[in-house]
């Protein structure tokens, strides 16, 4: 009994200094926009973490204003987001939302997700999005709407926005940024849609 408790706090004390919080169903969220030029002014974009739609969540993150003044990724710590499977949640889906909008321009969005666990792995997959909007294992411009993680780690995921991203036909539009008006408009290709 004794070796088994000192076993068990040993074993505590070396997730405490790795830093690594094991869990089902868990992962640190980042909420980010991604600009391809530099905005002529910066902005504020406010984070909503949960919506009304969530369900069989233990965490939801918390909310958080940040300032977007640079080209590229601006991304704000939402903080944990957890599946619920326990009682009637086990045989339930886990969904989870957030939102945001800017403060001195017309941009808003917001996205729901699945998430499901299992033994070994969990995974997210986005619904319901706005146009441009992905999921990454990195902070990168990825354009995928899947990720997913080992549970032995407390992986971080990024939730990428694009503002002002417009939707668009799959097979022959394809959208490119308006530095002048500051905003996603479309135009005809043959080939190709980056944001499919």
């Amino acid at each position: 009994m004794k070796f088994s408790i000192i076993l068990a706090g040993a074993i505590s004390g070396l997730s405490l200094i790795s830093g690594v919080a094991a869990g089902k169903g868990k992962a640190a969220v980042k909420a980010c926009v991604f600009l391809p030029v530099e905005p002529s002014k910066p902005f504020q974009v406010t984070w909503n973490a949960g919506l009304s739609t969530d369900s069989c969540m233990k965490k939801r993150g918390s909310g958080g204003k940040m300032t977007v003044s640079k080209q590229g990724i601006t991304c704000y710590g939402i903080g944990e987001v957890e599946v619920d499977d326990d009682g009637t949640c086990y045989w339930k889906s886990s969904r989870w939302g957030i939102s945001y909008n800017a403060d001195t321009k017309p941009y808003s969005g917001s996205t729901n997700s699945r998430w499901t666990t299992g033994p070994a792995n969990s995974d997210i997959t986005l619904k319901d999005k706005n146009p441009g909007t992905s999921v990454c294992g990195s902070e990168a411009a990825c354009t995928g709407d899947f990720v997913e993680w080992n549970n032995n780690k407390n992986e971080a995921i990024y939730i990428i926005f694009r503002p002002g991203a417009v939707a668009v036909n799959t097979v022959t539009d394809e959208e490119i940024w308006d530095n002048e008006a500051e905003e996603w408009t479309s135009f005809r290709t043959q080939d190709r849609n980056p944001w499919h």
